[in-house]
């Protein structure tokens, strides 16, 4: 999901989150996003790697140049994860003990095209160590419009993770 918040005192900065046992919530501020089309491209998946040992592989993407995309974990065991890929920043990362983990990171697009994997490695506390890991791309203001990107072809496992929840 996404929420444009325009800076004034107003309901465009409140959020309610609520879910079950494991919700986990991201709020990230992106500046310089294309307000037209700001969502280049998006792919998920469900138990990526082993998890017994902290580890999860979130899928490659589209992406656009000048862009940037974010890699987003979580896991139904305590994690303490960090993105390995050397041009991510850590944006948050949960150090749980008894508790469910995630990690979320972002790097920059230099060029348009498919970004890689990005993984995310990790000390994993007892448990099955199950996990979600998921991409997704933006493009900058001014950035290429819908018809000159290729989103991913193939149907990535985010729709039957989100139900028939609209992701914009």
């Amino acid at each position: 999901y996404y929420k444009w918040y325009d800076g004034k005192d107003d309901d465009s900065s409140d959020f309610k989150i609520e879910g079950g046992k494991s919700t986990f919530a991201t709020l990230t501020t992106l500046r310089g996003v294309d307000k037209d089309h700001p969502i280049v491209d998006f792919a998920a998946q469900v138990d990526s790697m082993s998890g017994r040992k902290g580890s999860a592989l979130a899928p490659s993407v589209f992406g656009v140049e000048n862009g940037a995309v974010i890699g987003a974990f979580v896991y139904d065991d305590p994690h303490v994860v960090e993105v390995a890929n050397p041009t991510f920043e850590m944006l948050v990362a949960s150090q749980a003990e008894k508790k469910d983990g995630m990690a979320a990171a972002v790097a920059s697009t230099d060029a348009t095209g498919y970004v890689g994997t990005i993984r995310a490695d990790g000390k994993k506390e007892d448990g099955a160590g199950d996990d979600i890991a998921f991409s997704i791309s933006f493009q900058s203001e001014g950035g290429v419009d819908d018809e000159t990107t290729e989103p991913t072809s193939a149907p990535s496992e985010a729709a039957s993770l989100l139900g028939d929840t609209d992701i914009v």
